[in-house]
């Protein structure tokens, strides 16, 4: 059995939770591969990804009937703190103070305004955590899609995901300034929240678009534009068949892999048991967001915009600026980060984009944002 070792405890630090149950144990260890469980140790650390933890929680649930949120475990997901939760509670769901289950505290630290992260299309916003741990300032929330965690169903509307983002973002901030952002069909997320917030008189700062963007259509949906359409469509199949870059973005999460082998979401098994009723259907929201995506129609944006780009050379930035001009009158700054569309938020390029994410954000204070709307 694992070998449960007990640190001394820090007496600055809250006393830790002696582990009991071995089981508990056996599952932290069979999951991560390691041979001893500690307090302090921290699951994405010891290189847990997200599948594995919420393989690991759906476990949890099935040995000892208690229910513990993913946001609640990703806020500190240290084996003290998970042996807590599950020794605290009966055969129920954990308490976490009314959080909604579709925030997650990707860090806490500084006083500065909070940054919010839009989730990608696969729904999981555990991907930002790498850039999180590094803007020291100010906290991050991730804002995971709706469907994925709360036993709905993703909305058809582009327009409709931002705005549960919105409702999630004032339980957390009720007025602005607010500085909103995401990765790829994240950032087109937050751009349709800037203007749903602008129309509600709240000032928008700044969007922080990581290597995605809306295009400029000329009011049109997105899916008029041909090279946006067999785009949106491959990633559709690709998801269905687990192949290409959807796999990639489920990877980027953990969520494609199961000991080493690539699986479809929902065919993690344990012991014989399939678990996949536990498991969000992450390829299902990633699809119902791309369409989503392309049947939207984006319009102008009162806030302005630096999207950080991938292999963008000083040509490129110069007609990504001048096409996105249109969606962004108060300014659009392209900057060049390392990396690839799928490598962008790896942990080896997590620093260079964290830098110049807080790089950006003393430029971003507007004069005159006040009062204006998303019309």
């Amino acid at each position: 059995s694992p070998e449960i070792i007990e640190e001394t405890p820090d007496p600055q630090a809250p006393t830790p939770v002696a582990p009991a149950d071995g089981p508990l144990a056996a599952l932290w260890c069979e999951e991560l591969g390691v041979a001893r469980a500690r307090d302090t140790d921290d699951f994405f650390a010891l290189g847990g990804e997200s599948l594995a933890a919420v393989h690991l929680l759906a476990r949890v649930r099935d040995t000892f009937g208690v229910s513990v949120p993913m946001p609640e475990f990703a806020r500190r997901p240290t084996y003290g703190r998970l042996a807590e939760l599950v020794g605290e509670q009966t055969p129920a769901s954990v308490e976490t103070d009314d959080r909604p289950p579709n925030l997650m505290v990707l860090a806490e630290r500084g006083t500065g305004d909070p940054i919010f992260l839009a989730a990608p299309a696969a729904g999981s916003s555990l991907c930002y955590r790498h850039v999180a741990a590094l803007i020291d300032d100010r906290p991050v929330y991730g804002l995971e899609a709706p469907g994925l965690h709360d036993g709905g169903v993703s909305p058809a509307r582009l327009a409709d995901i931002a705005a549960a983002h919105v409702a999630l973002v004032k339980r957390v901030r009720p007025h602005g300034p607010y500085l909103l952002g995401g990765w790829s069909f994240g950032a087109m997320v937050a751009h349709e929240m800037a203007r749903i917030l602008a129309r509600q008189g709240e000032t928008v700062r700044l969007l922080l678009a990581i290597d995605g963007f809306l295009p400029d259509t000329r009011g049109r949906a997105v899916a008029t534009r041909p090279s946006w359409l067999l785009r949106g469509l491959w990633f559709q199949g690709q998801a269905l068949l687990g192949l290409g870059g959807p796999r990639r973005e489920l990877n980027l999460h953990g969520l494609a892999r199961d000991g080493g082998r690539v699986h479809r979401i929902g065919e993690v098994t344990q012991g014989g048991r399939a678990v996949g009723d536990l498991i969000p259907d992450y390829a299902g929201v990633h699809n119902r967001n791309i369409t989503a995506m392309l049947r939207h129609v984006p319009r102008p944006a009162p806030c302005p915009v630096v999207v950080f780009k991938t292999r963008a050379d000083a040509g490129l930035r110069a007609r990504l600026r001048a096409h996105l001009a249109p969606l962004y009158p108060r300014g659009v700054e392209v900057v060049p980060v390392p990396g690839d569309h799928w490598t962008v938020l790896d942990q080896r390029h997590a620093k260079i984009l964290a830098d110049r994410i807080r790089a950006a954000l003393p430029a971003a204070v507007p004069s005159d944002a006040e009062g204006e709307t998303g019309e």
